[in-house]
C-alpha cells in the first residue's frame, strides 16, 4: 500500500538518468500542460527514499487506495491550511469518497502532507479521465468547486501545476530529440568557427 510520493522536477535527461539507474522503483513521468518542464513521480512507498528534493509527502488520503488507478490528466495543487481548512478541506474529500459524488471524469484522489511541515502544507493530486473533464471542473465557480478557495502561503491562490503523464518510450524519445537538436547546434557552431 502507498504511503510516500516523492516528487521530483527537471530536465528530461535528468529524468531518464533517474530512470535507466533505478528501473526497479514504480515510477510516473509527466510533463507539464504548459511548459516544457518533467516531473518524475515515484510511488514505491517504503522506507527507502530515492529522491532527494524538498517534495517528499507522507499519504494522508487515497480515495482510490486499493486499485491501481494511475493513467489520466494530473492536476497537483498544493495548499498551506491552517485547523479550520484542515476541517473543512477534509469535508469536502469525504464527499469525494465514492465514485458516485465526484465530479465528473474524476477518477482519484490523493492527498500528501510534507514531510517536514510547515504550517500545513498538503499537496493534492486528482486524476482525470481527459483534460477537458478537468478544465470543465477546474472553471466552474468556488460556490460549485471549493477546493478553489485555499491557497498557498507563497501566494495568492493554490499553487496549481497541470501534467500530462507520459510513457517511458515517450520520454525517451524526447531525450532523444533533445540530443539530436543540440548535436546538430554544436555542428553549425563548430562550422562557423571552422
Amino acid at each position: 500500500m502507498l504511503d510516500r510520493i516523492s516528487l521530483t522536477v527537471g530536465a528530461p535527461m535528468a529524468i531518464k538518468y533517474v530512470m535507466d539507474e533505478y528501473p526497479e522503483r514504480r515510477m510516473l513521468y509527466f510533463k507539464n500542460a504548459e511548459r516544457e518542464r518533467y516531473m518524475l513521480m515515484d510511488i514505491t512507498g517504503g522506507k527507502q527514499v530515492l529522491l532527494s528534493s524538498d517534495l517528499q509527502f507522507n499519504l494522508l488520503y487515497d480515495n482510490e487506495a486499493d486499485t491501481d488507478i494511475w493513467d489520466g490528466f494530473f492536476e497537483l495543487r498544493y495548499v498551506t491550511l491552517d485547523k479550520d481548512e484542515q476541517k473543512v478541506f477534509n469535508s469536502l474529500l469525504d464527499e469525494w469518497r465514492l465514485p458516485s459524488t465526484r465530479p465528473a471524469g474524476l477518477l482519484r484522489t490523493i492527498v500528501g502532507q510534507k514531510k517536514h511541515p510547515r504550517g500545513g502544507e498538503y499537496l493534492l493530486i486528482t486524476i482525470w479521465d481527459t483534460k477537458g473533464a478537468y478544465l470543465a471542473w477546474r472553471k466552474q465557480p468556488v460556490t460549485q468547486n471549493r477546493f478553489l478557495q485555499f491557497e498557498y502561503s507563497g501566494g495568492p491562490g493554490a499553487l496549481v501545476k497541470q501534467y500530462e503523464q507520459l510513457t517511458k518510450d515517450e520520454i525517451i524519445t524526447e531525450v532523444n530529440e533533445i540530443l539530436a537538436e543540440e548535436k546538430e547546434k554544436d555542428q553549425e557552431e563548430w562550422q562557423k568557427n571552422f
